[in-house]
């Protein structure tokens, strides 16, 4: 099992550059910083879940995400979203 820390530097980096995860990222290392003993579980309550810049449909069942933060690793799949513009055009939403 990893280190609770290499779970938190694992969502970082999954969160893409909005302010509000970094600042839930702190809060996760703040609560394992008062209580080292925290768990994968305890720290999503700080960092809720992948989140991409672009947008898109998380496909992951939430069993799915603890055992991904448990373990450090994982597939995320996230499907694009469009809407059909003039013509034959497709326009991409997220």
């Amino acid at each position: 099992m990893l280190h609770q820390l290499d779970v938190v530097e694992v969502a970082i980096v999954g969160q893409g550059d909005q302010r509000h995860c970094h600042l839930a990222s702190c809060a996760a290392v703040i609560a394992l910083a008062d209580n080292r003993d925290l768990d994968h579980v305890q720290l999503m309550k700080h960092i809720k879940g992948p989140d991409f810049p672009t947008g898109g449909q998380l496909l992951n069942s939430k069993t799915e995400l603890r055992e991904i933060y448990k373990l450090g690793h994982g597939t995320i799949r996230v499907r694009g979203e469009y809407k059909r513009e003039s013509g034959s055009a497709v326009a991409p939403t997220s």
